[in-house]
C-alpha cells in the first residue's frame, strides 16, 4: 500500500513514515507545488499534513480531486473545499492513531483497486494479472501490463511518457528514447490487431491514451 504525504515540511515527516513503514505502507511527500509531479492513481490515501496554510490544503485538495475522484484524504482540519471521501483528524490525535487510520482507509482503497477493469470489451484483472477482450486471453510482458493498467485507469486521458516512466521505472533508470515506444508498439498489437475497433493511440508530442478515438 503506498501513501502521499502532502506538507508544507517534508523534513518533519519522519516520525509518521517510520510508523507506517512498519505498518507496510510506503510514503511518499511532497509539497504543495510539488503536485503537478504526482500521478495519484498510485496512491491508497492522501494525508495533508500540518503545517500547512488553509489556500495550500484547498489547492491540493482540489489538484487530487481534478485527477482521482476516489483517493481518501485525510484532513487536519475542515476546509472550504471539503469533499467527498474526506476525513477530518480530531485534535491532539497521536502519531500512532494517525497510522492506523491511514492504514484503515488504505485497506479499503486496495480492496477497491483489486476489481478488474472494464474499456469497451477489454477486461484487465490486477488482482489475477489477466486480461481479455472479447473474452480472449491477452499475453502481455510485466511493463506492458504495467502501461495499459495505467491507460485503463484514465480512459479518455492523455499520459505523458514522463508520468509511465516515474510510475514503472526507478526515477534513476536511464532509458532510451525508444524504450517506451518498443513496449507500446508491442502493447497495441496485442490489444488492437485483428480488431476493427483501436484503443490504444499515440499523441504525438504529448503521449498516450486509451480511447475509441485518438482526437
Amino acid at each position: 500500500m503506498h501513501a502521499l504525504i502532502v506538507t508544507c515540511r517534508p523534513e518533519i515527516t519522519d516520525d509518521i513514515k517510520r510508523l507506517l513503514a512498519k505498518s507496510g505502507i510506503e510514503c511518499t511527500t511532497t509539497t504543495p507545488t510539488g503536485l503537478d509531479k504526482i500521478w495519484f492513481q498510485q496512491y491508497h490515501i492522501a494525508y495533508i499534513h500540518p503545517p500547512i496554510e488553509s489556500i495550500d490544503c484547498d489547492h491540493t485538495i482540489k489538484k487530487i480531486r481534478e485527477a482521482n475522484l476516489q483517493i481518501p484524504i485525510l484532513l487536519p482540519y475542515p476546509t472550504t473545499k471539503q469533499t467527498e471521501n474526506t476525513y477530518i483528524l480530531p485534535r491532539n490525535i497521536s502519531k500512532s492513531d494517525i497510522t492506523l487510520t491511514i492504514k484503515a482507509l488504505s485497506i479499503i482503497k486496495s480492496e477497491k483497486l483489486k476489481k478488474h477493469l472494464k474499456f469497451k470489451d477489454l477486461i484487465l484483472d490486477p488482482n489475477k494479472r489477466i486480461v481479455k477482450r472479447k473474452g480472449k486471453p491477452i499475453n502481455l510482458r510485466n511493463k506492458e501490463f504495467c502501461i495499459l493498467e495505467i491507460l485503463m485507469r484514465n480512459p479518455g486521458r492523455i499520459i505523458s511518457r514522463e508520468e509511465i516512466t516515474e510510475i514503472i521505472w526507478d526515477r534513476n533508470s536511464v532509458l532510451t528514447s525508444n524504450t517506451i515506444n518498443s513496449h507500446i508498439s508491442h502493447l497495441r498489437r496485442q490489444i488492437d490487431d485483428g480488431f476493427k475497433e483501436k484503443f490504444i493511440h499515440t499523441v504525438h508530442y504529448a503521449g498516450y491514451k486509451i480511447d475509441t478515438s485518438k482526437y
